[in-house]
Protein backbone atom coordinates (compact mmCIF):
# COMPACT_ATOMS: atom_id res chain seq x y z
CA UNK A 1 0.00 0.00 0.00
CA UNK A 2 1.29 3.26 -0.51
CA UNK A 3 1.67 5.99 2.00
CA UNK A 4 2.12 9.61 1.53
CA UNK A 5 5.50 9.35 2.69
CA UNK A 6 6.11 5.98 -0.30
CA UNK A 7 4.96 8.91 -3.15
CA UNK A 8 7.43 11.49 -1.55
CA UNK A 9 10.37 9.40 -2.52
CA UNK A 10 9.53 8.70 -6.03
CA UNK A 11 10.01 11.75 -7.30
CA UNK A 12 13.83 11.84 -6.80
CA UNK A 13 14.70 13.65 -10.08
CA UNK A 14 13.89 17.12 -11.12
CA UNK A 15 14.69 16.47 -14.77
CA UNK A 16 12.27 14.92 -17.42
CA UNK A 17 14.25 11.52 -18.20
CA UNK A 18 12.48 10.43 -21.02
CA UNK A 19 10.04 11.42 -23.62
CA UNK A 20 8.41 9.54 -26.12
CA UNK A 21 8.44 11.57 -29.31
CA UNK A 22 7.67 10.89 -33.06
CA UNK A 23 10.42 10.23 -35.29
CA UNK A 24 10.07 13.28 -36.83
CA UNK A 25 10.44 15.21 -33.61
CA UNK A 26 13.08 12.61 -32.72
CA UNK A 27 15.98 13.92 -35.32
CA UNK A 28 15.73 11.18 -37.56
CA UNK A 29 14.28 10.70 -40.93
CA UNK A 30 13.55 7.05 -42.26
CA UNK A 31 13.13 6.51 -45.70
CA UNK A 32 12.65 2.90 -47.59
CA UNK A 33 11.58 -0.19 -46.23
CA UNK A 34 10.77 -0.07 -42.52
CA UNK A 35 10.82 -4.26 -42.28
CA UNK A 36 14.21 -4.26 -44.31
CA UNK A 37 16.55 -6.35 -42.67
CA UNK A 38 19.30 -4.14 -42.89
CA UNK A 39 19.73 -0.39 -42.10
CA UNK A 40 22.17 2.40 -43.30
CA UNK A 41 22.63 5.43 -40.75
CA UNK A 42 24.16 8.31 -42.29
CA UNK A 43 24.22 11.97 -41.19
CA UNK A 44 21.21 14.46 -43.04
CA UNK A 45 24.88 16.82 -44.02
CA UNK A 46 26.54 13.50 -45.86
CA UNK A 47 23.21 13.09 -48.28
CA UNK A 48 22.77 14.65 -51.30
CA UNK A 49 21.89 13.47 -54.73
CA UNK A 50 25.34 12.09 -55.74
CA UNK A 51 26.04 10.37 -52.77
CA UNK A 52 22.82 8.77 -52.30
CA UNK A 53 23.18 7.44 -55.48
CA UNK A 54 27.01 6.50 -55.42
CA UNK A 55 25.11 4.60 -51.70
CA UNK A 56 22.46 2.91 -54.01
CA UNK A 57 25.43 1.34 -56.35
CA UNK A 58 27.01 -0.08 -53.40
CA UNK A 59 24.21 -2.13 -52.19
CA UNK A 60 23.23 -3.16 -55.31
CA UNK A 61 27.01 -4.59 -55.61
CA UNK A 62 26.47 -6.40 -52.55
CA UNK A 63 23.54 -7.66 -53.99
CA UNK A 64 20.49 -6.00 -52.41
CA UNK A 65 17.79 -4.81 -54.09
CA UNK A 66 16.07 -1.08 -52.80
CA UNK A 67 13.16 -3.31 -50.83
CA UNK A 68 16.29 -4.70 -48.66
CA UNK A 69 17.58 -1.82 -46.89
CA UNK A 70 16.43 1.16 -45.56
CA UNK A 71 17.83 4.68 -44.95
CA UNK A 72 17.70 6.27 -41.54
CA UNK A 73 18.86 9.79 -41.76
CA UNK A 74 20.10 11.54 -38.62
CA UNK A 75 19.32 15.38 -38.32
CA UNK A 76 20.57 15.53 -34.66
CA UNK A 77 23.45 13.62 -34.07
CA UNK A 78 23.10 14.09 -30.40
CA UNK A 79 19.79 11.21 -31.18
CA UNK A 80 22.05 8.51 -32.99
CA UNK A 81 21.88 6.21 -30.30
CA UNK A 82 18.43 7.17 -29.89
CA UNK A 83 17.64 6.03 -33.69
CA UNK A 84 19.75 3.37 -33.00
CA UNK A 85 18.04 1.54 -30.46
CA UNK A 86 14.88 2.12 -32.66
CA UNK A 87 15.60 0.99 -35.97
CA UNK A 88 18.60 -1.62 -35.77
CA UNK A 89 18.17 -4.27 -38.05
CA UNK A 90 19.90 -7.68 -38.44
CA UNK A 91 22.44 -5.73 -40.90
CA UNK A 92 23.52 -2.21 -39.38
CA UNK A 93 25.97 0.13 -41.60
CA UNK A 94 26.68 3.16 -40.07
CA UNK A 95 28.24 5.77 -42.28
CA UNK A 96 29.77 8.96 -40.98
CA UNK A 97 28.56 8.98 -37.65
CA UNK A 98 30.31 8.34 -34.10
CA UNK A 99 28.85 6.19 -31.90
CA UNK A 100 30.45 6.76 -28.73
CA UNK A 101 29.43 8.92 -26.23
CA UNK A 102 29.37 9.62 -22.28
CA UNK A 103 27.31 6.19 -21.67
CA UNK A 104 28.07 4.19 -24.71
CA UNK A 105 31.96 4.11 -25.78
CA UNK A 106 32.34 1.32 -28.20
CA UNK A 107 36.21 0.85 -29.41
CA UNK A 108 35.41 -0.73 -32.94
CA UNK A 109 37.88 -0.25 -36.26
CA UNK A 110 36.17 0.81 -38.92
CA UNK A 111 35.38 -1.11 -42.66
CA UNK A 112 35.37 -4.21 -40.31
CA UNK A 113 31.69 -6.18 -39.70
CA UNK A 114 31.21 -7.32 -35.81
CA UNK A 115 28.32 -8.46 -34.30
CA UNK A 116 26.43 -6.34 -30.93
CA UNK A 117 23.56 -7.34 -29.52
CA UNK A 118 22.56 -10.19 -32.06
CA UNK A 119 23.09 -8.20 -35.01
CA UNK A 120 25.66 -7.33 -37.18
CA UNK A 121 27.72 -3.78 -37.53
CA UNK A 122 29.83 -2.02 -40.35
CA UNK A 123 31.36 1.27 -39.40
CA UNK A 124 31.94 3.28 -41.87
CA UNK A 125 33.37 6.97 -43.10
CA UNK A 126 31.25 9.82 -44.59
CA UNK A 127 29.63 8.80 -47.88
CA UNK A 128 31.04 11.91 -49.32
CA UNK A 129 34.95 10.76 -48.10
CA UNK A 130 34.13 7.48 -49.67
CA UNK A 131 33.25 8.92 -52.84
CA UNK A 132 35.80 10.75 -53.41
CA UNK A 133 38.68 8.31 -51.80
CA UNK A 134 39.37 5.43 -54.10
CA UNK A 135 41.47 3.68 -50.75
CA UNK A 136 39.07 4.16 -48.67
CA UNK A 137 36.21 2.77 -50.83
CA UNK A 138 38.43 -0.23 -51.44
CA UNK A 139 39.04 -0.79 -47.99
CA UNK A 140 35.47 -0.45 -46.81
CA UNK A 141 34.29 -2.86 -50.06
CA UNK A 142 37.06 -5.47 -49.19
CA UNK A 143 37.33 -5.50 -45.53
CA UNK A 144 33.71 -4.75 -44.79
CA UNK A 145 30.75 -5.49 -47.63
CA UNK A 146 32.35 -8.24 -48.82
CA UNK A 147 32.64 -10.26 -45.72
CA UNK A 148 29.56 -8.97 -44.33
CA UNK A 149 27.73 -9.66 -46.76
CA UNK A 150 29.55 -12.94 -48.06
CA UNK A 151 30.37 -11.51 -51.34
Amino acid sequence: METEDTLSVINIFDEVLYVNVSSNEAGWELRGNPTAPTAVFMPSVDLNQETELFLQKMLAACKLEPADYCFIIIQKTEQLLSALGAHQKSNNLVFGLEINSEVFNIKKEKDKPFRFNGNKWLLGESLTELLHDQAKKSSLWTKGLKPLYKI
